[in-house]
């Protein structure tokens, strides 16, 4: 439930059951433990992300109760709500300034 830019950790949400690949002409952005590629950009405009920022420890109980899911090696639904949910608060702060900062880099394009 980490991932890094620029060689600096941070709790994430990764919440999913495939993996993507860096499309062609695209730059590594966030790196995660549990799939190497979860956020890229391609050009000035075009990024994703494979993590889920607009996620929170709530999002995440939300998830586990609506489906029955093939969680990963190791882990169970009880494991995965008591890590989100230690983790929430920075999450919470975290996806905030990153979503302010997108805007924040938007708002400074001419």
């Amino acid at each position: 439930m980490f991932c890094a830019i620029a060689g600096e950790t941070f709790p994430a949400v990764l919440f999913h059951q495939e993996e993507m690949e860096l499309p062609d002409g695209g730059e590594l952005l966030v790196t995660g433990s549990d799939a190497p590629i979860q956020g890229y950009r391609v050009g000035e405009f075009a990024w994703g992300t494979q993590f889920h920022p607009e996620s929170d420890a709530a999002q995440v109980q939300q998830w586990l109760s609506s489906d029955p899911l093939r969680l990963p090696e190791g882990k169970t639904n009880e494991s995965i709500t008591t890590e989100a949910a230690e983790a929430d608060a920075d999450l919470i702060r975290i996806n905030q300034a990153l979503a302010h900062s997108f805007v924040h880099f938007l708002r400074g394009r001419p």
